[in-house]
């Protein structure tokens, strides 16, 4: 059985995640999708005006973020109610 592919638009896109060598984006419609893709080659692919990498292994989309801050090199995101988001 060969892998499944899907075509998807940027604004379908809530956040990406590598985690333990794997790519994953979760979409609007709840769907998970593996991309072999790091962080840094996704980062530069997404438009920064619309996307915000929060570690070295998390970007968001601005439409997820309620607020943010930094203070001492820290920062803290807050996601909008409603968002499913698995910060681990």
């Amino acid at each position: 059985m060969g892998k499944k592919k899907r075509l998807f638009h940027v604004k379908e896109l809530i956040y990406f995640k590598r985690q333990a060598g794997t790519g994953k984006a979760l979409l609007t419609d709840g769907t998970t999708w593996l991309i072999d893709k790091t962080t840094n080659e996704m980062e530069n692919e997404l438009d920064a005006n619309l996307f915000f990498k929060i570690n070295r292994n998390i970007i968001l989309s601005f439409n997820i973020i309620d607020s943010y801050k930094t203070e001492n090199k820290k920062g803290e995101v807050v996601i909008k109610e409603g968002f499913p988001f698995d910060g681990d």
